[in-house]
């Protein structure tokens, strides 16, 4: 593994790489696999590819993107993606723009472990070049990775196209449609090209919740959040609490007017004030509920020790567990020392949740049962509890296993 260079070559095309990507593979010039910030070579959440398409192949390359509205061409490229079975193609799309052309073909599909997956295909071509983008992205997690994958696409600089100032992305909402978040690029001229929709909800997982009416049962624990610009942080006994705590979201994005006679707004989603909250009984430390609800929990020096010292417990589990020694080595070099980190850091749950959430998917990816892995499930529950972690939120396959 090796860490990208800032920018990445092939015969008519650069691209400046957003900070954190890591280049895998380079198999012949101009053709790079790369992995976005966040992912990892083990579980692979997200990954991305680019590669030059010389003339020759071109046709048949967009001949292949019309012929995949057939579910049986698709089926006969899964391998190649490592998936199993489609779920769902969307149309082909065309978006032509003063410099380019951008084919999309997107499909979902699940992979070889049965995770969701969203695949997108894109042939970008101006007069004297053409590229193929492909995006994956674990579907249950497409907020951690969409953001720089797409930015990637939009630092593309082709020969024949125009120079000037990278492209931006933004998402924008649409509340007729809170079921999906659509990311759209804007270029030079001020236009806009739309690039995908992604779903706010996947199975039973709300990936990212548009709605502003709150329902939920009872409630208990700590540090919990609710509400418009609601905030909640964990402090060490003593110290300043900060001043402010962001939110999981998309990435950040350029302001821009709403479309006229549509109810659509851009990525900040707080702007409306009004929101419903209907809970059942509300019990614990730091819980904040509604407009501008702010609330701040002390983690005292004995509940710091109390969190290396489970650390160090789960470290001695991940030793002894039954899993593959592959996935030891990646908890163990990975996992382990960011949590280490973090209890040391001022506030521990965003290193302490990074944590879990790698935990999780890893021992989910080799079809971890509880009966070998109990002492894990044991020793993240009891961090969880100690830092005022949502153990469900977080680590959902290590809560099932409870």
């Amino acid at each position: 593994m090796m860490f990208g260079p800032q920018f990445l070559q092939g015969p008519g095309y650069s691209v400046q790489l957003p900070p954190g990507f890591q280049v895998m593979l380079n198999p012949f010039p101009g053709h790079y696999v790369m992995l976005p910030p966040g992912s990892d070579t083990f579980t692979v959440p997200a990954i991305q590819t680019i590669r030059p398409v010389a003339a020759f192949e071109k046709s048949a390359l967009l001949q292949q993107l019309v012929n995949f509205e057939n579910p049986m061409v698709a089926m006969a490229n899964l391998p190649n993606l490592g998936l199993s079975s489609v779920l769902s193609i969307a149309p082909l799309r065309r978006e032509a723009m003063a410099d380019r052309t951008i084919h999309t073909r997107e499909f979902d599909a699940l992979t070889i472990r049965q995770i969701p997956a969203r695949i997108i295909i894109m042939v970008v071509e101006s007069a004297q070049a053409c590229v193929e983008v492909l995006i994956m992205l674990d579907l249950r997690r497409w907020t951690e990775f969409v953001g720089p994958c797409l930015q990637l696409l939009a630092g593309l600089a082709l020969a024949g196209s125009t120079p000037g100032e990278p492209r931006e992305v933004r998402a924008v909402i649409d509340r007729s449609r809170p079921d999906q978040v659509e990311y759209e690029m804007v270029n030079p001229d001020n236009s806009v090209t739309p690039l995908t929709s992604l779903p706010t909800v996947v199975g039973n997982l709300t990936v990212y919740n548009i709605d502003n009416s709150i329902r939920a049962g009872d409630i208990h624990g700590t540090g919990i959040v609710l509400g418009q610009h609601s905030l909640a942080g964990v402090n060490t006994a003593g110290e300043a609490a900060p001043a402010e705590r962001g939110r999981t979201e998309p990435p950040p994005l350029p302001p821009r007017q709403q479309r006229g006679g549509q109810h659509r707004k851009e990525h900040d989603m707080s702007s409306n004030p009004q929101g419903n909250f209907n809970v059942g009984n509300v019990a614990g430390t730091g819980i904040a509920i509604g407009h501008g609800a702010s609330a701040h929990v002390t983690i005292t020096q004995g509940e710091r020790a109390q969190l290396k010292t489970l650390i160090e417990q789960l470290r001695d589990e991940i030793q002894k567990a039954a899993i593959p020694e592959t996935a030891k080595t990646v908890l163990l070099n990975k996992a382990l020392p960011e949590m280490e980190k973090s209890a040391d850091a001022e506030d521990p749950r965003s290193g302490l949740e990074r944590g879990l959430e790698r935990i999780n998917d890893h021992l989910e990816g080799v079809g971890a049962v509880a009966s070998k892995v109990g002492g894990i499930i044991g020793a993240a529950t009891k961090i969880a509890s100690v830092a005022g972690v949502a153990i469900k939120a977080v680590a959902p396959f290590l809560a099932s296993l409870i």
